[in-house]
């Protein structure tokens, strides 16, 4: 099985890295993850930035991962990527953006014109939501606040915030990283869109808990986890 993400910036790449890492394991797996610059009247710039090959050397699963740098560009870079991914005999193409900035209510209508003229052949083609944010899934994973500070304890935040993690409905937040910021800055730390706070939070998520037990509570998590894991 031969799979192409294509999502709207490092969290999202990364975080689909350690997922497909977690779940294939490492010695059946195989992933490129790429960035993608330019479009409109600059060309495309296509870089590599890292990669695994399965180290039972026959992977059971390819995912290419490609950082689209941005929510707009999704469609035009999954055209772009098409043809190449067409002679590489991929069997799947997902693209995937948070709602945000957009409002709540444009939710529907974004499910409609996201896939709107995209071809399904030869390749199928899927476009799915975080909702409003990939962060928000982070909020609700509680095991990783205590490796970013140890005072981020289920009581101390719910203290501090009004938020009960165990029973939050984590897509009711119109901009989740801002609230994933807020939680932190209670103990002193921060969350921003630098490569290095993204690294450090998504590397501290359980993975684990994130497939076995919030899918189960976060209906956009488990839209997108059903078409990865297959």
């Amino acid at each position: 099985m031969k799979i192409a993400l294509f999502v709207e910036g490092f969290t999202e790449m990364l975080l689909v890295k350690n997922i497909v890492l977690y779940n294939y394991g490492a010695a059946n797996v195989s992933f490129y993850l790429y960035k993608l610059r330019g479009g409109n009247k600059i060309p495309v710039r296509v870089t590599l930035r890292e990669q695994h090959e399965a180290t039972s050397g026959t992977p059971t699963h390819t995912f290419h991962i490609y950082d689209c740098g941005g929510l707009s560009t999704i469609r035009s870079m999954i055209n772009h990527q098409r043809n190449s991914l067409h002679k590489n005999q991929f069997n799947k193409i997902i693209g995937i953006r948070d709602v945000h900035p957009e409002d709540k209510a444009t939710i529907p209508l974004l499910r409609k014109q996201l896939p709107y003229r995209v071809p399904q052949k030869p390749i199928p083609t899927s476009f799915l939501l975080c909702i409003m944010e990939t962060e928000a899934w982070f909020i609700a994973e509680e095991a990783h606040f205590q490796k970013i500070s140890p005072k981020l304890t289920k009581q101390f935040i719910l203290q501090s915030t009004g938020i009960d993690i165990d029973t939050v409905n984590v897509e009711t937040f119109d901009c989740p990283s801002d609230k994933l910021n807020e939680i932190y800055s209670h103990a002193g730390e921060t969350y921003d869109k630098t490569e290095a706070s993204i690294q450090r939070t998504v590397n501290a998520i359980e993975i684990i808990n994130l497939i076995e037990v919030l899918s189960h509570r976060i209906p956009g998590l488990k839209e997108i986890l059903d078409e990865i894991l297959i």
